[in-house]
């Protein structure tokens, strides 16, 4: 315990209770002395007992509630979903209060999941969710302490780049797309090597009269970032979403992918996911020989190595490259764009239709 000056001249207040650590800014001194006072009377008059009490369930919701607003929705929505898969368990194995936690049961629930075929990294992302929350809760001072500290979740083997499908197979996989709007959308992804989360978000305002465009929603961790409008085969709106859906609105993410995964269906190739055409723009640019500093830039990672991860550089793809090079594609993967336009894509709508 104790009590010091910080920058700007306010004062911080230091409590330790239990192995926990609990700190809080005052703007005077003896406020914060009046504060530590009565923690000290409040641990005295036994009121540890209400943190001994409280559910993991509690914990968790306070825990989203002071990340809304300070981290992007999508990732909110992770810890969510996590959220879904870890409670039935606490609770159908009598471990709804935080106190009754450990070590030895997260064990047990890493090991439920693994027989249960869930893979490593979702086990692993849920597991290091839960602990973030508790240590979070520990140093809130809601928990006397946080009773799984010591808990490091097994790794799973090193993640393996998926395989970054062909410019024909990319083709293949645009021809079978449903709608006009959807093929923007994949075509859109591909080009711009953005998160799909920050592509739903692209409103018309977001392109500017220098030729730029600008990532300001949906962006990973509040990372920021503009860069060079590519040219695209079709027109952009003037107004209102950027890339709209069927129904002039924003993308459901989910509804993007279901279809480019009917999609791969119905072009008999291998199965790839939205997230896959990140992969697809990182790799390619490399190929083609671009800086890797400009791909960074572009695809809106904020370091290199984050990059690198994205890019399967173990195969050759300069040869494919320089084929569709060749062939008219835009940037050498690129889908080819229809002769005619939307029109001739409503037309070949038409006809399948008939």
């Amino acid at each position: 315990m104790g009590i010091r000056q910080v920058d700007g001249g306010d004062w911080m207040a230091d409590y330790h209770c239990r192995a926990a650590r609990v700190r809080k800014v005052f703007p005077t001194k003896t406020e914060a002395r009046a504060w530590l006072d009565e923690q000290r009377v409040a641990h005295r008059r036994g009121e540890n007992v209400k943190r001994a009490t409280v559910t993991v369930e509690q914990l968790y919701g306070k825990w989203l509630d002071n990340l809304r607003g300070k981290k992007a929705r999508s990732y909110v929505r992770r810890l969510e979903t996590a959220w879904k898969a870890v409670k039935p368990w606490l609770d159908g194995h009598g471990h709804r209060r935080a106190a009754s936690l450990s070590v030895k049961v997260l064990r047990q629930y890493e090991s439920w999941r693994e027989k249960s075929g869930r893979a490593r990294s979702t086990i692993t992302n849920e597991l290091r969710l839960l602990t973030g929350c508790l240590r979070w809760s520990a140093s809130n001072g809601d928990v006397g302490a946080n009773p799984v500290r010591d808990f490091r979740p097994e790794r799973g083997g090193t993640a393996v780049i998926p395989d970054v499908p062909s410019p024909d197979d990319l083709q293949k996989i645009f021809d079978a797309l449903p709608t006009v709007a959807t093929k923007k959308a994949f075509y859109a992804l591909l080009a711009l090597g953005c998160r799909v989360g920050s592509f739903c978000e692209l409103m018309c305002e977001d392109t500017g009269v220098d030729g730029q465009i600008a990532f300001k929603r949906e962006v990973k961790a509040g990372w920021q970032y503009r860069r060079p409008l590519p040219a695209f085969p079709f027109r952009l709106p003037e107004r209102g979403v950027l890339f709209p859906d069927d129904r002039g609105v924003k993308w459901n993410h989910s509804t993007l992918f279901h279809r480019i995964v009917k999609a791969c269906g119905v072009a008999k190739v291998e199965r790839i996911n939205v997230h896959s055409l990140r992969h697809c723009f990182a790799t390619y640019h490399l190929a083609a020989g671009e800086s890797s500093f400009d791909v960074m830039r572009y695809g809106g990672w904020r370091t290199l190595a984050m990059m690198t991860k994205y890019a399967d550089q173990g195969r050759e793809y300069g040869g494919l490259i320089a084929r569709g090079r060749a062939e008219g594609r835009a940037d050498g993967y690129l889908p080819l764009w229809p002769v005619g336009g939307d029109e001739a894509i409503k037309d070949d709508e038409k006809e399948d239709e008939d």
